[in-house]
C-alpha cells in the first residue's frame, strides 16, 4: 500500500512504499520548489483513498511524502540539494525530529510480499527439480548398445557435444 494516499503501491520510491502518482507528486514539487503554505481546512483535511489523496490538498499530501520519509536526496535529477529551498526544509525537519528517513510501514505490505512469494515460489521449484533429479534412474537397455563398463568409463552426451561445440569454435577462430 501507498504510504501517503493508500493506493497501490508500486515499490519504493525515495525510500518509501509509494504509488507512481505520489512519487511523481513529490519529486515535481522538491524539483519545482513548490512551497504550500496552508492546509485550506486547517489541517483537516480526511484525504484517505487514492481519489481523494491526489486531489484534495497538495499541502497535507506534501506533508504525508514527508512524514512517510520520502528523501529527497535520493532524487537523481536534483543538480544541487544544497541550493533548493524545498530539499533543505526536509532535510532540516528530519534533524529536528531525529528521524533519519523512518518508515511506518502499514500492516500488509504487498510490494514486500510480492517479492517474498516469488523467492518462495523459485526456491519450491528449485527443491521439486532437485528431488526429480535425485530419484531419476538411468536404466540403459542392452538394445541401446549401452554396456555398464562403458558408461561408468566414458563421457556423458553432454560433454561429447560440448567438445564438437570447442572444435567448431577453434575451427573457426583458426580459419
Amino acid at each position: 500500500l501507498c504510504i501517503v494516499c493508500g493506493g497501490g503501491a508500486t515499490g519504493y520510491h525515495y525510500e518509501a512504499p509509494s504509488c507512481t502518482s505520489c512519487k511523481t507528486f513529490f519529486r515535481r514539487t522538491v524539483l519545482q520548489q513548490r512551497v504550500f503554505t496552508s492546509c485550506f481546512k486547517n489541517g483537516a483535511c480526511s484525504s484517505t483513498g487514492k481519489q481523494k489523496a491526489t486531489r484534495q490538498c497538495r499541502y497535507c499530501r506534501f506533508e504525508k511524502c514527508i512524514d512517510a520519509g520520502m528523501n529527497p536526496l535520493l532524487i537523481t535529477s536534483l543538480p544541487n540539494p544544497e541550493s533548493n529551498v524545498v530539499a533543505r526544509r526536509i532535510l532540516m525537519k528530519r534533524e529536528c525530529d531525529g528521524t533519519e528517513a523512518i518508515v511506518q510501514l502499514p500492516q500488509s505490505p504487498g510490494v514486500l510480499e510480492c517479492k517474498i512469494d516469488r523467492i518462495i515460489g523459485g526456491l519450491l521449484y528449485l527443491e521439486s527439480a532437485h528431488q526429480r533429479l535425485r530419484a531419476s534412474k538411468f536404466n540403459p537397455s542392452p538394445e541401446q548398445g549401452y554396456r555398464l563398463d562403458a558408461v561408468l568409463v566414458g563421457h556423458s552426451r553432454l560433454s561429447m557435444l560440448f567438445q564438437d561445440c570447442v572444435k567448431t569454435v577453434r575451427n573457426k577462430e583458426i580459419g
